[in-house]
């Protein structure tokens, strides 16, 4: 203990005094509430048993490797094991005085309770003789226990511990039980013995056995090791001659002299001390013509800080001066740039102009082909009239060889066309093939709008050669792992856009774009593109696999499948949300009111009817 250990270990133990402090206030409420004979089975014994671990383990921690007195460690081991009889003892009393009338001397857990209250008395007596024989009285003798009969004296008392552990836990289960029961009634014997088996479990930890069993071991290895214990003391086996060695002195003793010590080495202390203040004032003044120089170097500091800002204003005056002239060329800029749209805006007035003149020009120069084109063709009308004419006066018709002029000759004409003829047959040609590639296009628009009215054609599926059971079995599997893929992929897509809009983000206007967190913002709308592809991919592979399982939704080829238009159609029909029906929320105030489209799943929608049923 602390009068006996070195100062080490006592200096150890004083320093954990602050934890030591709560436990002993513990120790100290209930010896409070014993003088107060207050104490009785509703005081908590949890801080009890936390303050005896603690000390437990500082024991072992602190004091383990010390020499103590196998007398003393004897003597408090008897002492746990009366302490344990005792309590044994007024659990007993108490069960009789409670349950007393149930438990007959012939039934099981009265024979328990009997056998219980002659073993404890058994170990009472063992201990009181073992401590009349083997604690002495003077220094004349000494016992010496080695470490396996220490270990084996400690395990027997952890043994009977669970004994005393089994008799409180059972008799407050008792207590409790028969204060929840009216006056008139008890517990019965069946309900005792129940009661008793679950304490067994609890405290030996042993559903095998029953209670007396455990009790009865117990006990037997208590007794036989207390009088095996007791026999070899008798024969002296653990007696031995006094070491002579003096006591030691105590540990507070050993530090009182110990400062007594380090007090009369002081003085010395003292006069180092007196040679360092020395030295400090040394030092002090050397400090203080090392100040007066950082003072003028201050000084000095100062006045180039002061050229510096000289510099810096002419600097800054500088730059204003270049600033305005930069805004003084670019206000010329504006100014030549306004002229020169200005100048540009009057060469597209007088381009506007020269495009109608030329215009009125082409209009004037389609007249005047025009009524050229006449002129020649009346010339050309008249000129074949003549030589017609000429040709029936002679009475036949062939081509004259002579001059002109010369009469009664047949004259060869030659008739050239005009160039402006040419033109307007060639651009009469390209209006004619204008029109009738117009009229083809509209023939064709009307067939096509005729065949789309009509009824769409049913094309049956190819007959093939009839799959297997095997194969139909294997298709219907791997579909319904694909479902279950798909849907597992869209619930885990949903958790996320339901995420990311519950958790939004809001950019904070009020700091410059610079200090903001441009990393944020640019994580959040790649984390939406990135579900915005995932949702895109995700349709494209469940329509791939309606169309799989439809028959005639998917168009095979020789290279790859695709989904026909048809089933395309009817599938993005089927996807638009139906409208099942409206809710109406008056509104009080003056705004116009508004239509808010809601989507909803079928629990939700069945959740809104129920609640507007009820």
């Amino acid at each position: 203990g602390l009068s006996e250990c070195n100062s080490g270990a006592f200096d150890r133990i004083v320093s954990t005094y602050t934890e030591l402090a709560s436990h002993e206030k513990v120790l100290d409420d209930l010896i409070n509430l014993l003088r107060k004979g207050q104490l009785d089975d509703n005081a908590p014994m949890e801080p009890l048993k936390k303050a005896i671990a603690n000390y437990a383990m500082m024991v072992r921690f602190h004091f383990n490797q010390e020499i103590a007195s196998c007398s003393e460690f004897l003597q408090d081991h008897l002492e746990t094991l009366n302490s344990g009889s005792d309590g044994i003892s007024i659990g007993l009393a108490k069960f009789k005085e409670n349950c007393g009338k149930n438990c007959d001397e012939g039934s099981e857990l009265g024979t328990l309770f009997a056998d219980i209250e002659l073993r404890n008395m058994e170990v009472r007596q063992l201990s009181r003789k073992i401590k009349r024989r083997g604690i002495p009285q003077d220094d004349s003798s000494e016992l010496s226990l080695p470490k396996e009969v220490q270990d084996s004296l400690l395990e027997c008392v952890k043994t009977y511990e669970k004994t005393v552990q089994f008799v409180y836990e059972y008799m407050c289960i008792v207590h409790e039980k028969a204060a929840a029961l009216p006056e008139d009634e008890s517990l019965l014997s069946g309900q005792l013995e129940e009661m008793s088996q679950d304490v067994g479990i609890l405290v030996f930890e042993n559903d095998t056995d029953t209670p007396k069993d455990c009790l009865s071991s117990a006990f037997n290895d208590v007794i036989g090791y207390l009088s095996s214990f007791l026999i070899k003391m008798q024969e002296g086996e653990y007696d031995c001659k006094p070491s002579g060695k003096t006591k030691a002195e105590l540990p507070y003793v050993a530090r009182a002299k110990a400062l007594r010590h380090e007090l009369a080495e002081s003085g010395s202390v003292e006069e180092k001390l007196a040679a360092k203040d020395k030295e400090l004032q040394d030092a002090r003044r050397a400090l203080k013509l090392k100040s007066e120089e950082v003072a003028q170097a201050n000084i000095r500091v100062g006045l180039l800080e002061k050229r510096l800002d000289n510099s810096s204003k002419e600097a800054d005056s500088r730059v204003e001066q270049v600033n305005k002239k930069l805004e003084q060329t670019n206000a010329d800029l504006e100014k030549k740039s306004r002229e020169y749209e200005e100048t540009m805006d009057a060469l597209q007035a007088d381009i506007d102009n020269l495009e109608k003149e030329k215009l009125d020009f082409k209009k004037k120069l389609e007249n005047l082909s025009k009524k050229s084109l006449l002129q020649d063709l009346a010339r050309q009308t008249s000129g074949i009239g003549a030589l017609v004419a000429g040709a029936a006066g002679k009475g036949g018709v062939g081509s004259a060889r002579g001059p002109p002029g010369s009469p009664g000759e047949p004259v060869q004409v030659v008739i050239k066309d005009s160039p402006v003829i040419l033109r307007q047959v060639d651009s009469l040609k390209a209006a004619l093939n204008y029109v009738k590639n117009e009229n083809t296009r509209i023939k064709g628009e009307n067939l096509k709008a005729r065949l789309r009215a009509l009824p769409p054609i049913y094309v049956p599926p190819k007959l093939g050669s009839a799959p297997s059971a095997i194969s139909a079995t294997g298709k219907r599997l791997e579909s319904l792992t694909k479902i279950n893929e798909y849907s597992n992929e869209v619930q885990s897509l949903l958790e996320n856009i339901n995420l990311l809009s519950a958790t939004p983000q809001v950019v904070n206007l009020t700091k410059p774009k610079a200090a903001r967190n441009s990393f944020r913002e640019v994580d959040r709308m790649a984390t939406l593109k990135e579900l915005m592809k995932k949702k895109d991919e995700l349709q494209q592979q469940i329509h791939q696999l309606m169309a799989s399982v439809h028959p005639g939704a998917n168009i095979e080829t020789s290279f790859s499948s695709f989904v026909s238009p048809t089933f395309s159609k009817a599938l993005q029909e089927k996807i638009t949300p139906a409208v099942l029906g409206k809710i109406t929320i008056p509104n009080e105030s003056e705004d116009k009111g508004k239509v808010y489209p809601v989507t909803l799943r079928s629990n939700e929608f069945r959740r809104i009817h129920e609640t507007f049923l009820n």
